[in-house]
Parts: C-alpha cells; sequence; structure tokens
C-alpha cells in the first residue's frame, strides 16, 4: 500500500456541487457510480486539478476554472479540500491531516486561495481544526517585480486557537513561571547592552547634524571605532549562543511597526503575574502570534525568512532578501516561541538543538509543533508524497493519444518511446493478465527501425501483427493494465476501465484491481455493475475487506450534484439500497 492515502475530497460551489460535499475513499478500491451528466467526472477532475497545480508548483487555478463556479451560487469563491491518510502506522485515526482552500477570483481572471484551513483527526470534531491562512496577492511593487516570488501570496494567521493544542504549555509556563520571568529580564538586559553598542556604532556613522556620513567622510579613527564596536557586539553575541541553555539573543523582542514599539517584555511578564485561565491563555497567545507573524504562501508552504534564503536562493543577495522580510513584517518574536524555547531548556536536558517551533517538555516525549510554518512543514509530509504520487488514466484522451503513437507508420515520440519502456519493464505481468482475460496472444516490444524506434507487436501461432491492427478491447485493456501493473505505491484514477471491454472481462477487472490494490490506491469511475460484482466476489473470496472498499453512487437533485456512500456487509452484498433504479434496467427488459 502507499505510505498515505487519499482519505477525504471536499467540494464546495464547485461546478454542480453547490453544498459542501464529502467524498470518502477507501483505502485500496473507490467504484464511483452514476448515470450520466451527474458529476462523476467533476470528482475526477477535482482531484486532477489539486494534484497538477501542485506540480506545476503553483497556487493559481487557471482562467478556464471561473466556468468550475456553480451556476447556483452567485459567490465567486471555489472550495477545495482533501484530506490525506497516513497507512504505515498502526494507531491511523490519529495520522490524518487535511487542508481546504478557498479560491477566490483574482483581478488577472485567476483563483487563487484566499484562505486556507489546516485540520487533523481528533476526537472532538469541533476542535479539529488547528491553524487557518489568509492571504492575498502581492501589493508592495518591490517584492511584486521580483520573479523568485512569482505566484507567491502575502499570508497572515487568521485562527491559531486549537484548544488541544495548547495544554502543555499553558501548565509548564505557570509551574515555571518565575524561572521564565528571569529569562524575559535577562532578554531585556541582553538588548540594551546591544541597542547600546548598535546607537554607539551609529553616533560615529553620523555627522553632527545627524547626516549620515559619505564613505569617503571617514576618518581612519572613524573606522578603527566602528571595528572596535563591531567585535564588541559580536563578542556579546558569541557569549550567548555558545553557552547551554536559554539564549536571550534569541529574542529581541523587536519590530518596524509603529504598534511594535511598546514594551513588549514588560506585557509579557504582566500577564505570567496576572494568573490567566486556559481561554485567556490562548487568546494571549493566539493574537500576539496573528500581530506579529507575517508570511509569503505557496503551494501547500508558508515561507519564513530562513525558507526564503534557504530555498527561494536569496543567497547572493542577502539585501535583497533583508528588504522584502521587512516590508513583509516576516521573522518577528512570538510569545509562543520564547515559551517553547525557555520552556524546553528547563524542562529536558538536551540542549543541543532547540527550536523555535517545538514545545519539548519531557526527555521521552517528541513534543508538540507550535508555529504556523512548522505545523505546514509537518502536514506537507502528508500533502506533498501524495499529490506527487496521483496518476489519472482518462479513457478517451488516454486512448486516442497513446493509440496514435502505438501505429507502426507513425513517427517515434516520447510518448511512445515511454509507454514501450513500461511495457517492455513489465511484459510478463502485462502477457499474464492478457491471458487471465481470455486473449490467445502475447505482446512484445520489437524494434522496426534503423534509430530503434520501437513497435507493440501481437504475437500468435509464430506470426506477429502491429498492435493497432488488433481488437479495440485488447487496445484499450493495454493503456490502463500497463499503468496499474507498472504502478507502486501510487493512487491511480481509472476512467471508465470497462469500455471495450466484453462482460466477462469486466468481471475479470476486479481481479486486477484487487491484485493492484494492495500496493497502490485505485479510484475508479464506472457504469459497470459486472466490475461491481467482480469487486463483491473478491469480498466473499476474503481477497479483500468490505472496510477497504468505497462504494459512492453520485446523482442529481434539483440541479446539484449529491452522493450517497452505500454500505456493503462481510458477505459482499449491500446494506443500502440503490438510488433511482440503478442496475434495474435489466428487469426493464424482461
Amino acid at each position: 500500500m502507499p505510505q498515505f492515502n487519499l482519505n477525504q475530497l471536499r467540494l464546495k460551489n464547485f461546478r454542480a456541487f453547490a453544498e459542501l460535499t464529502k467524498i470518502n475513499f477507501g483505502s485500496r478500491i473507490t467504484l464511483i457510480f452514476g448515470k450520466g451528466s451527474v458529476g462523476k467526472s467533476t470528482i475526477i477532475d477535482a482531484i486532477n486539478i489539486l494534484s497538477s497545480s501542485y506540480k506545476n508548483k503553483t497556487n493559481l487555478l487557471d482562467k478556464s476554472n471561473r466556468f468550475h463556479l456553480s451556476k447556483k451560487r452567485k459567490l465567486k469563491e471555489i472550495l477545495l479540500g482533501f484530506s490525506v491518510q497516513e497507512t504505515s502506522t498502526d494507531d491511523s485515526d490519529n495520522d490524518i491531516k487535511g487542508v481546504d482552500q478557498i479560491y477566490e477570483e483574482n483581478k488577472d481572471g485567476d483563483f487563487y486561495p484566499k484562505s486556507v484551513d489546516l485540520f487533523s483527526k481528533t476526537d472532538d470534531p469541533n476542535d479539529e481544526k488547528f491553524v487557518s491562512l489568509s492571504n492575498k496577492p502581492i501589493e508592495t511593487q518591490s517584492i511584486k517585480n521580483n520573479k523568485k516570488l512569482q505566484d507567491f501570496l502575502t499570508s497572515s494567521i487568521s485562527f491559531i486557537e486549537n484548544k488541544t493544542s495548547w495544554t502543555e504549555l499553558f501548565k509548564y509556563t505557570f509551574i515555571h513561571k518565575e524561572k521564565l520571568i528571569k529569562n524575559l529580564d535577562s532578554c531585556r538586559k541582553f538588548n540594551i547592552k546591544r541597542q547600546t553598542i548598535d546607537q554607539k556604532i551609529r553616533d560615529v556613522q553620523l555627522h553632527k547634524n545627524k547626516k549620515p556620513k559619505k564613505i569617503n567622510e571617514f576618518t581612519d579613527q572613524d573606522k578603527k571605532k566602528i571595528d572596535k564596536l563591531r567585535n564588541e557586539r559580536n563578542a556579546l553575541l558569541d557569549e550567548h549562543f555558545e553557552a547551554r541553555g536559554f539564549n536571550p539573543a534569541m529574542f529581541p523582542f523587536a519590530g518596524k511597526n509603529k504598534d511594535l514599539k511598546k514594551n513588549l517584555i514588560d506585557e509579557h511578564i504582566k500577564f505570567l503575574r496576572s494568573k490567566p485561565t486556559y481561554e485567556k491563555f490562548i487568546e494571549y497567545i493566539s493574537s500576539d502570534i496573528k500581530d506579529r507573524k507575517r508570511y509569503l504562501y505557496k503551494n501547500y508552504k508558508l515561507y519564513s525568512a530562513r525558507d526564503l534564503f534557504n530555498e527561494v536562493n536569496f543567497r547572493q543577495n542577502l539585501d535583497e532578501l533583508d528588504g522584502i522580510v521587512g516590508d513583509l513584517g516576516v521573522g518577528r518574536n512570538t510569545f509562543s516561541e520564547f515559551l517553547c524555547v525557555s520552556l524546553t531548556t528547563i524542562c529536558t536536558t538536551d540542549f543541543d538543538f532547540i527550536e523555535r517551533e517545538l514545545f519539548k517538555w519531557d526527555d521521552k516525549e517528541s513534543g508538540k509543533v507550535l508555529t504556523a510554518d512548522a505545523m505546514f512543514r509537518t502536514c506537507a509530509h502528508f500533502f506533498n508524497p501524495l499529490l506527487d504520487q496521483i496518476k489519472v488514466v482518462r479513457h478517451q484522451e488516454n486512448f486516442n493519444n497513446v493509440m496514435r503513437t502505438l501505429s507502426q507508420y507513425s513517427p517515434s515520440s516520447s510518448i511512445s518511446s515511454n509507454f514501450h519502456k513500461e511495457i517492455s519493464a513489465n511484459v510478463k505481468e502485462i502477457n499474464r493478465w492478457y491471458s487471465e482475460f481470455g486473449y490467445d496472444f502475447s505482446i512484445s516490444i520489437d524494434k522496426i527501425g534503423p534509430r530503434g524506434e520501437t513497435e507493440i507487436m501481437y504475437k500468435k501461432d509464430k506470426f506477429k501483427i502491429p498492435s493497432d491492427l488488433g481488437g479495440s478491447g485488447a487496445q484499450h485493456l493495454l493503456t490502463f493494465l500497463t499503468e496499474v501493473v507498472s504502478s507502486k505505491e501510487n493512487t491511480i484514477i481509472l476512467e471508465e476501465p470497462e469500455k471495450a471491454l466484453h462482460a466477462s472481462m469486466q468481471i475479470k477487472l476486479a481481479k486486477l484491481f484487487s491484485e493492484s490494490s494492495k500496493s497502490n490506491q485505485l479510484i475508479i469511475e464506472t457504469h459497470s455493475e459486472n466490475l461491481l460484482y467482480g469487486l463483491l466476489k473478491e469480498i466473499r473470496d476474503k481477497n479483500i475487506l468490505k472496510e477497504e472498499i468505497k462504494i459512492i453512487y453520485v446523482y442529481m437533485d434539483n440541479g446539484e450534484s449529491k452522493i450517497d456512500e452505500l454500505e456493503l456487509n462481510d458477505k459482499g452484498g449491500f446494506k443500502s439500497k440503490w438510488r433511482d433504479g440503478f442496475f434495474t434496467e435489466k428487469l426493464d427488459l424482461l
């Protein structure tokens, strides 16, 4: 099985899914049924959009997505959300992470994620959201013109008040209140020393009229004074960074905005001595974070100053980075970060690497991540592999495109070359399945030209014919059979695999999918009752558990797409009735 499975898809105001719709997926196989034009392909499209935007490294849904807006709603917003489940742990209920993005149209006609919500599976459904972002397009011209920041959004935190997130931090804060106050006081003393040195440097750099000196106006004595003061400042920093335990140099508690000129240290000390309730503690912590933290956002990731330096490659121009950081207000210290660092040094013995975002209250505990950017990094551990492993095999486009490249009369192309390589690498397994489906021939990859072009051939009774001269059923089977057989640890989405296949072969598809789902997650849009009956037989034969399968029925109600999730029993039958009398058409013919 893949390490991460698509657990749920959430749609709102997306095509005919006007109301919020939650679609749950089986850990191994999901079958999506429904009559024509009711919204089955919409589900596939939504997953494909999420995966494509990630792989193309952009937040934006292109201009064509305005046609995805529900005609039933005047609100020009689309909600696309999903959750991911980790499959490698025993306690899987606690290993589900989700994200909802509400997209809004910008002035260029593209849709960007105006808001982002992160969720985690908990025992309390009302307390599952743990952080929300509010995003908007970059407006600062100096940043806007920077090509490295194309498609980035400016981001602030709009929610971080999850009641279960702060319990340990609250408890240990007031157990060690006096030590925390002592640390805050050390921050004050350090800041005074550093500010005093910085002021002396500025005094040397200015004329008596307070105008900055030009380079050629600095005397040798000025240069010696500045060098001496800078060495003094560096020695002050080295002294604190080399010491074990809490380091006050990490928390200047300063910022450029007017509202940050107040004495934050005094405020924090006053708060610690006020004996607040848990609710007041969360309110104080979250308000501080909201006021002080700004980020850049792109493609399910928050970027702090450190991230910009490391990943967006500002290493060659630090002045440029400093300007961006200053304009955004990123990198400011928060009270929660101070508490995490201070309490970790107080409660644990491992001081080698203290992280601002992680609070460890015991050497035996892994700790809790309590900053927004770190929360996103944690969730990226789930989201990124899942979005990367999604493969969509669409019937019509895949069939037509692939078949054109298979002809011996068509020029060699990268599409055909890659496809042929996949077949060649898995030819033994592919031929085994051709035999399972009742075909009396095998396939091979043969060279047909001086440049090493390859062609798929059908071999029977010592004779070979090009694959494009074979039957459409065999051709169509090959297009998705190759994908299913060659894939490992992927989420594969198949659109109508039963097309051009005889009813008996459709039943055998269930065996193929059941076997493939041991190492892949399969999501299948289908009209085939035979495929369904074959899958129910796999349950009865104990090749797959009913808990590992989801049957989704999509229908139209008053012009809106809705879903039913049909329940199965252990014997491979249905607990639920089919809406609209689905699969009763045969009876009507009798």
